[in-house]
């Protein structure tokens, strides 16, 4: 094992023959002025996928380190496996169904956050690649290195790819101190839950750089094409953005109104679509209050015409031609 390690690279993986051997190799091939190892979570696949992992490791025995489990336990149970294990300065994501593209990407960033002291999560652009298609859709470039991102705006939206993000594990520890307070209203964590909080307690940043391809599939909660689950995964985040905003201290009333008009904007017609009656209510309240009358009255009247998603869904396309034109 590579003594004194600057960074560990977390890799979640299950059921993932096929592509896991692109993850690794593309960590693995990393070109940097410092040690690192990749910390992989097996979480009881019920393909090859442990054994492709075993044979990796075999190969770069000084790189890898693998925590499997003899069954299923889910994400979540997974990740905190893997963060029993981190020993180092920094941390790294690459989930396993993606893969890096930039082998100075570990440098860029770890170069970044040495300079920048009052950073302490740096993400970077990626681009995205349409399993079904084979077609890859490129990210919007910025005009300046690299674009900082405030506490509202990441808790209004997440901004971040989880693969391609670096963050001091200080800060980590510092969250899991917050989360054994409050893990009776918390319950679970996940990527852009620690987001929040990194936010909250220090400076975000994304550099103007393409290292990273995100796979889109229905095997993606984010993607899953059975709504009823993508609005399981949304619901998810949207609780936890509310438990956010009442248990941080000195989180101004403007912000939290411009954030929770934002997830509104968001969610509203997924959460439509699946007939969230009590959140639906929420919503309402906040449109009314931030005078958005016409999405207002579109849930007014949603249960009375459930025709009403394909105005909402046309209505919000409109917007999004309006806004690109400007």
């Amino acid at each position: 094992m590579a003594l004194n390690k600057k960074v560990n690279v977390i890799v979640l993986t299950y059921n993932q023959e096929g592509i896991i051997t692109q993850t690794i190799e593309s960590i693995v091939s990393q070109e940097t002025a410092f040690n690192f190892d990749i910390i992989i979570g097996e979480d009881g696949s019920t393909d090859s996928t442990l054994n492709i992992i075993l044979n990796l490791q075999k190969k770069y025995s000084n790189k890898i380190r693998i925590i499997s489990s003899n069954r299923n336990r889910g994400m979540y149970a997974n990740f905190l496996n893997c963060i029993k294990q981190l020993d180092a300065e920094f941390i790294a994501i690459c989930d396993g169904d993606d893969y890096w593209v930039d082998s100075k990407k570990l440098q860029k960033q770890i170069d970044f956050l040495d300079k920048n002291k009052d950073f302490s999560l740096v993400g970077t652009l990626c681009k995205y690649l349409d399993v079904a298609t084979n077609k890859f859709k490129e990210p919007n470039v910025f005009n300046e290195k690299y674009r900082e991102y405030t506490f509202q705006e990441i808790l209004s939206k997440n901004p971040f790819t989880t693969s391609t993000v670096v963050y001091r594990k200080f800060l980590l520890d510092d969250f899991l101190k917050f989360y054994n307070q409050n893990n009776n209203h918390l319950n679970s964590f996940l990527d852009y839950t620690l987001w929040i909080y990194f936010s909250y307690k220090s400076k975000c940043a994304i550099l103007n750089n393409i290292t990273t391809v995100y796979r889109l599939s229905p095997t993606n909660f984010s993607q899953n094409p059975a709504l009823i689950k993508r609005w399981e995964f949304q619901l998810y985040f949207y609780n936890q953005f509310k438990f956010y905003i009442a248990a941080l201290p000195k989180i101004s009333q403007i912000t939290i109104n411009k954030a929770t008009y934002c997830k509104a904007k968001q969610l509203y017609i997924l959460a439509l679509y699946n007939s969230d009656d009590a959140i639906l209510a929420e919503f309402e309240a906040v449109f009314l209050k931030q005078r958005d009358y016409v999405r207002y009255f579109l849930l007014k009247f949603s249960r009375t015409f459930p025709q009403i998603i394909i105005l909402a869904k046309n209505y919000e396309k409109l917007i999004i031609k309006i806004n690109f034109k400007k």
